[in-house]
């Protein structure tokens, strides 16, 4: 236990530097930082114990069907994606904008986003934690006046830079907490996009237990809330990495019928369905590490101990 604490906070210390070497990222080609992104990945799938746990028991939980070396094959594709996350944020963050977003080539089903614009209508836009969310989030605010819904990290200086950086499309930033949510019908009520992540553990009673790949699940009712109140329409996107051309594709999807439904989970499994088909085009480029799940297991073991025989690496 001591030695995985030591490598996993060697791990943690190598990305808080790589955080710096940022601004230098951003001069490197997508197709070359992807390249580092992937042998970051490698690190961590030898060395970060707890994230590749927290993977292969989510993976092998929610894709039980899947053969344990294709199992295993998500999980190494999980930490490829996320070292990718680290090192493409040089591009999305610290590039003009104008070049930023000329990495993304295509973007299918545009036109759900024009229609709820030109009609006025109040447009909640979910991107669950898959391929490169930061930069869909700047996409989104070129489409009109955006709103973007964040749990602000502890470190008060990270959270400034990321305030900073996140913005550099014209978006507003609010934390989550009753002022963020007060802007945030505001913004709705006028028309505009509202950006939020639709699949963090809400706190505080803001949730209910509905399927998630077949296993319950804390899940937000917010966006529920949101859409009842203010009639806004709801959609699903995510930015995806393509890999032959080191560009960006964002694919747009409307969201199922019930998430405005009056039955709370109802709504919430509406919520956790679009975010299913979401994930169902690259579940490798998905933050599998995520603990998502109830910490406990029915038996009222840990879900997420190295005990847990869905944690053990596939010998070889």
């Amino acid at each position: 236990m001591k030695n995985n604490t030591i490598t996993d906070f060697s791990v943690r210390l190598l990305l808080g530097l790589l955080l710096g070497l940022l601004p230098a990222l951003a001069r490197l080609p997508l197709g070359a930082a992807w390249k580092l992104g992937d042998a970051i990945g490698w690190l961590l799938y030898q060395r970060a114990k707890r994230e590749c746990r927290n993977a292969r028991i989510n993976i092998r939980t929610c894709f039980a069907d899947y053969t344990r070396d294709e199992q295993e094959a998500l999980v190494r594709e999980c930490m490829n994606s996320l070292g990718r996350t680290y090192t493409e944020s040089g591009a999305v963050w610290f590039r003009p904008l104008h070049k930023t977003l000329s990495l993304i080539t295509e973007v299918e089903n545009e036109a759900l986003l024009r229609d709820a614009r030109q009609q006025g209508q109040g447009l909640i836009a979910l991107t669950p934690h898959l391929g490169c969310w930061e930069i869909l989030g700047l996409y989104l605010a070129t489409q009109g006046a955006t709103t973007i819904l964040y749990k602000a990290p502890d470190n008060k200086e990270l959270q400034q830079n990321l305030h900073r950086l996140r913005q550099k499309s014209g978006a507003t930033l609010v934390a989550v907490g009753r002022q963020g949510i007060k802007t945030v019908y505001q913004a709705l009520s006028r028309g505009e996009i509202v950006g939020i992540l639709p699949d963090q553990i809400p706190k505080g009673g803001a949730g209910v237990e509905a399927d998630f790949f077949n296993i319950p699940a804390q899940t937000l009712l917010l966006v529920n809330r949101l859409a009842r109140k203010t009639g806004a329409r709801v959609i699903f996107g995510a930015a995806l990495r393509q890999q032959d051309k080191a560009v960006f594709k964002i694919k747009v999807l409307p969201a199922p019928a019930a998430i405005d439904d009056v039955d709370p989970r109802r709504a919430a499994r509406a919520l956790n369905e679009g975010i299913e088909a979401c994930v169902d085009w690259a579940p490798g480029q998905y933050q599998w590490n995520y603990r998502r799940f109830s910490g406990y297991l029915a038996d009222g073991s840990k879900r997420y101990h190295e005990q847990n025989p869905l944690a053990q690496k596939k010998p070889g």
